[in-house]
């Protein structure tokens, strides 16, 4: 395997972090900002569209940049938009920041997945494609629970401003190790949106969408969650955070086997219909326990 997947996928790293690490320290976040939290819960939500919108769009926009130029000047916004959380000094500021690292978050994570294609021979592009979607579970799986720890040790504005240092290490080796890597030709965007008329890829797209609606909203209300029914402190609360995300790991790998054992369509019924079921089953549990509470 090239040594510079693993560079790519570092960078990944870097940048996941950002994404869902807000969630774990949100009551934090909402009582130094003095908003409610689930005004601070919007961070997250606004984080995900953004990002969701930007990939696509920002790649079209900057086909026709060579690609390590633009890595670096995505990387470098990244930067900036972490410093600016640090030093942001209202909640308003603080939006405008999470707005900026989603933009250049998305434009980093899909060239690391189109340079890792490249820089490998055929044979390898699925592994060198796994790694970087390993380094970006990773994130999710380490993210949250280290977030808690620097919160409770330096305050959360030192959490982005580890992420900042990150990014300039993440410079560093992009401009040291990675050659230049000419554009290529793209699909417009006017032709990737056409593909939505498709019914499968709207139908799959919808699928995907309500899914991780209800994964993130119980990510990122998980903190107060596990605080206010269950009444568990940081510690527990990191290790909860910890078990959420390897179980997310694994349920990548479970749900690639479930589809090769018994196809996609009921693979993806099962899987969404579990998730369901599980969300009920969180929910009523949480008035259950109020019950027997009071």
């Amino acid at each position: 395997m090239n040594f510079r997947v693993f560079i790519l996928a570092a960078s990944s790293v870097t940048v996941g972090l950002v994404e869902l690490i807000a969630g774990g320290i949100l009551p934090v976040i909402a009582k130094d900002l003095h908003v409610a939290i689930e005004a601070a819960g919007q961070l997250i939500t606004v984080f995900a569209l953004v990002y969701a919108i930007s990939g696509p769009v920002l790649l079209s926009l900057t086909a026709n940049i060579e690609r390590k130029k633009l890595y670096l000047a995505a990387l470098t916004v990244f930067f900036l938009g972490n410093v600016m959380t640090y030093f942001s000094p209202t909640f308003p500021f603080i939006m405008i920041a999470r707005i900026i690292t989603a933009m250049s978050a998305a434009l980093v994570i899909v060239l690391s997945l189109t340079i890792a294609a490249k820089i490998v021979d055929p044979i390898h592009r699925a592994k060198a494609l796994g790694v970087i979607y390993m380094g970006i579970s990773s994130s999710l799986v380490l993210g949250v629970p280290i977030g808690i720890m620097i919160t409770d040790a330096f305050g959360w504005r030192s959490v982005f401003l580890g992420i900042a240092v990150l990014s300039i290490i993440s410079m560093i080796l992009i401009y040291t190790f990675l050659e230049e890597i000419p554009a290529e030709k793209i699909l417009p965007l006017s032709v990737q949106i056409k593909s939505l008329g498709n019914l499968k890829i709207i139908g799959a797209h919808l699928a995907m969408m309500f899914m991780l609606a209800g994964h993130y909203t119980v990510y990122a209300y998980f903190t107060p969650f596990l605080e206010t029914t269950l009444h568990l402190n940081q510690h527990w609360i990191s290790i909860c955070y910890f078990l959420f995300g390897l179980a997310a790991v694994r349920g990548g790998a479970l749900g690639g086997t479930l589809a090769d054992w018994i196809g996609s369509p009921k693979s993806m019924l099962i899987v969404i219909s579990s998730f369901a079921i599980i969300l009920f089953v969180l929910h009523t549990q949480r008035f259950l326990f109020l019950h027997f509470l009071l």
